[in-house]
């Protein structure tokens, strides 16, 4: 083969080469925008899915506000009021809000500096001290309506009964009577001519009667003087005596001993006996009758131990845990030590289901809170062992306006 023909042979064979790398670069460049376009299909694709999933979790939060605290609700903004046998009207506070936005004064102070700032006699906040309280005639102190509401609304917030719904309502007097609805109206229709049909529905009456609540603490001087958060710790171990003891009369209170009646003891309640071994079934039947009664239960007061006796409930095939049936997704379960398991033989307890919004906490009083390094008894005195003791009392009752609303599960075992 001669030079020509060779080098003929080998251009077109670069020729072939370079058409075969030209349409390998245009199916390259193909593929590369097909991956930007399945890119940005990917993209716009999760992107819907977190707008979905926000949107999803934007009904959720509403649904429970709407469920809780209403505050998605048409006029949900506006203040509850209530007015009294005697025409007084009050004010009435949900669980989300809070008894010191109403307390007197444009500003609000809290306990433990307050206290503090007391005893030490610094005032980081020039205009602290005289908006935080009051010097007594023995030398102590009396902190203002502003600074106990604080103390109220850190009770309140530990409250299980709050929790679930338990409404907080001023006591104007000693005794205050609230009308309460005893049976449901039915209305009828009538033909023309005729009377309309006479409703069996009545309205009754429940007294809120104020009973005194206190406690003393006493606190070292150094402690106050020298220990980071010390302050603080006061103010939560003040809220918490108050919820727990709350709590407690709120549920099984005696109505006797100047102590207030609660749930359990309140006639017309109603009741599930011989529980046994708690299972969902127990509140889905709870919920039942409270439904049957036109009402709408939202919450379940239990003890831990019962609560965790639910939680550990299994398939029996599988062993996977059980989860609530739907019927309870309204129904939010919450547990707390007041609820005892001694009961009965002596590991008996008890459970609460119900539309907690019908359970009124009246507070003719809120937390008064003095200090005083004078005060003693007969074990000793402040003054002598260099100590600060608080005193803290309030005055409230416990109030179930609807009965048949609630239900009392009673016999639960493990």
């Amino acid at each position: 083969m001669d030079t020509g023909s060779m080098l003929e042979k080998i251009d077109k064979g670069v020729g072939t080469l370079l058409d075969w790398q030209e349409g390998a670069d245009k199916r390259l460049k193909k593929l590369e925008a097909g991956a930007v376009e399945l890119k940005t299909r990917v993209g716009a694709a999760e992107g819907s899915r977190k707008k979905s999933d926000e949107f999803a979790a934007e009904l959720e939060r509403r649904y429970e506000k709407a469920r809780w605290d209403g505050t998605d609700r048409p006029g949900a903004g506006e203040p509850m009021r209530q007015f009294l046998a005697d025409g007084t009207e009050v004010r009435i506070f949900r669980p989300q809000e809070r008894v010191a936005d109403g307390a007197q004064g444009e500003r609000r102070g809290q306990l433990g500096p307050s206290l503090k700032s007391w005893i030490t006699g610094q005032w980081p906040d020039p205009e602290l001290r005289d908006w935080s309280g009051s010097s007594t005639s023995d030398g102590g102190i009396l902190l203002s309506e502003m600074v106990s509401a604080q103390v109220i609304d850190l009770a309140r917030a530990k409250s299980r009964v709050v929790e679930a719904g338990a409404l907080t309502i001023p006591m104007p007097a000693r005794d205050v009577v609230i009308p309460k609805v005893l049976t449901d109206p039915v209305a009828g229709w009538r033909a023309e001519g005729k009377a309309i049909p006479k409703s069996s529905g009545s309205l009754g009456a429940v007294m809120l009667r104020a009973h005194t609540l206190g406690v003393i603490v006493p606190v070292a001087v150094e402690l106050l003087e020298d220990s980071l958060g010390a302050e603080a710790l006061i103010e939560r171990i003040l809220a918490e005596a108050f919820a727990v003891e709350l709590d407690r009369v709120a549920l099984r209170g005696v109505g006797a001993a100047e102590e207030p009646l609660g749930l359990e003891n309140t006639s017309g309640v109603g009741t599930a006996t011989a529980v046994g071994t708690p299972n969902y079934d127990d509140f889905v039947d709870a919920q039942t009758t409270v439904r049957l009664a036109n009402g709408e239960p939202g919450a379940a007061i239990v003890s831990p131990r019962d609560l965790g006796t639910l939680a550990k409930a299994k398939e029996a095939t599988t062993n996977a845990y059980l989860a609530p049936p739907r019927a309870l997704d309204s129904v939010r379960f919450l547990q707390t030590t007041q609820v005892p398991t001694t009961l009965g033989a002596g590991a008996e307890s008890v459970g609460y289901v119900g539309d907690f919004t019908q359970m009124w906490i009246g507070i003719r009083k809120q937390i008064t809170i003095e200090a005083s390094r004078q005060a003693g008894d007969s074990t000793g005195s402040a003054f002598s062992n260099l100590q600060v003791w608080i005193r803290a009392y309030m005055r409230a009752d416990v109030a179930v306006v609807r009965p048949n609303h609630f239900v009392v599960l009673s016999g639960i075992t493990v």
